[in-house]
């Protein structure tokens, strides 16, 4: 395979990560289950980790790009809930 532009970080980790991330904090906030809880973060948690490896399978990523785009897909992920939480809470911190 040939590429071509950058490579830090990787987007497809860091998206799957965002939008996984997202849905599944959705959901689960939808779900009262505790076991329904758990097998939907199972399950985004392993789209999520075999999107990344795949990165990696191709070679098209390090280890440090696709780590990199997990870290920053999550983060912002779980500020957006932080900060829609807050809001929501009428915590205002703006």
């Amino acid at each position: 395979i040939t590429v071509e532009g950058f490579s830090y970080p990787s987007g497809h980790s860091l998206s799957a990560a965002a939008i996984y991330s997202t849905l599944a904090v959705l959901l689960c906030e939808n779900f009262g289950s505790k076991t329904l809880q758990i097998f939907i973060r199972i399950v985004f948690g392993a789209l999520i980790i075999m999107i990344a490896l795949s990165r990696l399978y191709l070679g098209l990523h390090y280890v440090s790009d696709v780590a990199g785009g997990l870290a920053i897909g999550a983060s912002w992920a779980f500020l957006l809930n932080w900060l829609f939480d807050a809001y929501n809470e009428k915590y205002y911190f703006f």
